[in-house]
């Protein structure tokens, strides 16, 4: 039964959660005025965003030969960041038919038709390490999109280690912190599958960050460090900025049945909130009752995953038997 509804709702969990992100989202770095003005109060600082499109855009003095600076000659150079994608996943588990303690966790990864850049950076937040999870790369994805040189800039502490960014085609291993980054070019419009995950952890909700990649300009008349510093603030931020889910490796053979339940709840709340679940659904409130009785036999969880109605329910449901623990 476990298996013929997995296999049923093979379905994308394909939203875009912007709004949602940017809720928890100040960039560090205020807006110039209209008339492309400092704001009052910040004439000190370098970077800013553009009220137009979100960008950043550095304004330095040049400096003159014997090194002063010419206040009356300033640089603007605008930097196009890495936040205008629009990643969706399409995600499918399955147990493994020789060892039905493992599971096979398969994703095709899209960035949508109105997306500006590639999306290079995709983040799966909760692979605590590389040996909890094997990573399956398709060949094929090597001559998909060429690599991309930037110049370094500050990054998170969570993805320093063993990380190189924006670079199409690696796999990175987590640096303890419970996190693992895929990083790959999909270019607007299209979508490449083929990835996939192995694990014996049972299926759950995972948080996913996606970027494009950015390409730090040549700036001209070499810029102060300052300008590195309040640039790096802003992409380091950018890595909370755009955000969807999909279903992936989260529970571990100790997670026992009232956990599972209760995380699951904790997830139906938040695709209410990504507009992905209907809140007024019965197959959502009775889920919520469900879930949130203590009451759980697997015959009680069948019969309600039998209710769902959507492709995403279905989904939704048949993660929650796959990650049930067998009786």
């Amino acid at each position: 039964m476990i298996s013929k509804i997995a296999q049923l709702c093979t379905v994308a969990l394909s939203f875009i959660c912007t709004a949602h992100a940017e809720e928890r989202l100040s960039l560090p770095a205020p807006f110039l005025n209209v008339d492309g003005s400092k704001p009052a109060g910040q004439e000190n600082r370098l970077v800013f965003l553009l009220p137009s499109s979100g960008d950043a855009v550095v304004l330095y003095p040049r400096s003159r030969e014997d090194g002063s600076k010419d206040l009356n000659d300033v640089i603007r150079v605008q930097v196009e960041l890495s936040r205008h994608v629009k990643p969706s996943i399409l995600s499918q588990a399955a147990r493994d038919s020789a060892d039905p303690g493992v599971f096979e966790y398969s994703y095709i990864l899209a960035n949508g038709k109105g997306a500006r850049k590639s999306a290079w950076s995709w983040l799966f937040e909760g692979l605590v390490d590389s040996s909890s999870v094997t990573v399956v790369v398709p060949e094929k994805w090597a001559f998909a999109f060429p690599r991309v040189a930037t110049k370094e800039l500050p990054v998170p502490d969570y993805v320093r280690e063993k990380t190189v960014l924006f670079r199409a085609l690696k796999v990175f291993a987590s640096d303890g912190s419970g996190s693992a980054q895929i990083a790959l070019g999909v270019e607007a419009g299209t979508q490449l599958g083929g990835l996939k995950l192995r694990s014996r952890k049972r299926p759950g909700l995972l948080d996913v960050y996606v970027q494009g990649g950015i390409t730090i300009p040549e700036f001209p008349n070499e810029p102060p460090e300052q300008v590195y510093n309040e640039l790096g603030e802003v992409i380091r931020s950018l890595y909370n900025y755009q955000h969807t889910f999909c279903f992936g490796p989260r529970f571990d053979e100790h997670s026992d049945a009232l956990t599972i339940a209760r995380a699951f709840k904790v997830d139906l709340g938040r695709l209410i909130s990504a507009g992905t679940l209907n809140a007024d659904s019965p197959f959502v409130s009775n889920g919520k009752t469900l879930l949130s009785s203590g009451i759980l036999g697997m015959s009680r969880i069948r019969a309600w995953a039998e209710s769902a109605n959507t492709a995403e329910e279905r989904q939704f449901a048949a993660m929650l038997l796959l990650a049930f623990p067998l009786a």
